[in-house]
Order: structure tokens, then C-alpha cells, then sequence
């Protein structure tokens, strides 16, 4: 996961990257076992798959996907489901900083496989 640092030096030069919102869709998740496609992306809550419309869903347990994953198209399966999102913002135990929204639910998959397609 990114550093604190590294996100506003990637700020400060212009790169803010493309927002990855996983609370989009999360009313509409089915509970159960998924395949989802996609591709690999890393995020402030953690690995994530950006499908084909755009829907966001965490990798539960994945902090960021390894070098030669990220970017690339991928196949995930596992348990689809929710997860709370924490409001507001703070350091957490090793005093990173975090950011939160007004709280609410995300798209997660757990449980996860992964692979390349």
C-alpha cells in the first residue's frame, strides 16, 4: 500500500489516478459464490477488480496485487458479499494515515483465487 508521502508526490506532479469507489453497486451485490473479470487494481482500501462496467470489488485479504498482476486482466473467484466502511479518517495503529467516506458498504469478494486471463 501506498505511503502517505508517495500519494502526495503523486499528487503534487499531476497523477491522481483514477477514483475507485467499491460503495458503487454494493446495494446490488447477490451474496454467494462469483467469478468476477477484470482488472487488477490497487486502492487506498486494498486490491481491487474494475470490471467491465466499471464496478469496483475488493480482494478481501490482498493489500495490493503483486507487480506483475496489477494491470492486467484477471479472473477472481470466490465469495461475493459487503463490507462496512469505516467513516471519517485518522492514522491507524502504525500511524499511517487513512481516509474514510460517511460510512456505508463496499463490493468485497473473499475467500479469493486469482489468475490472469
Amino acid at each position: 500500500m501506498p505511503s502517505l508521502d508517495d500519494m502526495l508526490d503523486n499528487y503534487l506532479s499531476g497523477n491522481t489516478g483514477q477514483l475507485l469507489d467499491p460503495s458503487v453497486g454494493a446495494m446490488a451485490v447477490q451474496p454467494g459464490p462469483a467469478t468476477l473479470t477484470g482488472v487488477a487494481q490497487d486502492s487506498m482500501s486494498g486490491a481491487v477488480v474494475v470490471d467491465d462496467d466499471g464496478l469496483v470489488t475488493i480482494v478481501l485479504g490482498l493489500e495490493e496485487w503483486p507487480d506483475e498482476m496489477r494491470g492486467a486482466r484477471v479472473e477472481v473467484q470466490g465469495e461475493l458479499g459487503t463490507i462496512a466502511l469505516p467513516g471519517g479518517g485518522g492514522l491507524d495503529d502504525a500511524g499511517l494515515a487513512w481516509h474514510g467516506d460517511s460510512g456505508g458498504s463496499a463490493r468485497a469478494i473473499s475467500v479469493a483465487s486469482w489468475k490472469k486471463i
